[in-house]
């Protein structure tokens, strides 16, 4: 740069400094629901350095849920969205499923644990949007 100032950046996503993030623009491609959240940058010169307000990044798409199974759920899914779980104890039709909780994800992934499976020899589990 002639006649100019150098600048460093440094880009940070809530508040800690992204990977290999240093150039003058971030570039985040494939974006995924784990790239959301709040980024700024940090640009120093030799004077000293200043940091951005915060950008917040969200990303949107189609409702989904991902399940990993364990006496409970551990539910990936859209903010908000309201899952009813049940359970069964055989999954040859015809399939009676029981009711067992509500819950509306605040936050993903939501751990939901069955504490009524301690005397169940097997179950089975679903979630369904409501």
């Amino acid at each position: 740069m002639t006649g100019g100032v150098a600048l460093g950046y440094q880009w940070l996503k809530e508040g800690v400094p992204f990977a290999g993030a240093t150039g003058t623009v971030l570039s985040l491609p494939a974006v995924t629901f784990a790239d959301a959240g709040r980024y700024a940058v940090v640009v120093t010169y030799t004077g000293g350095s200043v940091t951005s307000a915060p950008a917040l990044l969200v990303v949107t798409g189609q409702s989904y849920l991902l399940l990993g199974l364990y006496p409970g759920l551990t539910l990936h899914g859209t903010v908000g969205r309201t899952y009813e779980i049940e359970y069964t104890v055989d999954v040859a039709p015809p399939t009676n499923w029981l009711p067992l909780a509500t819950v509306t994800l605040t936050n993903s992934p939501w751990l939901w644990f069955d504490t009524q499976a301690t005397n169940a020899s097997q179950r089975f589990y679903r979630a369904v949007e409501e």
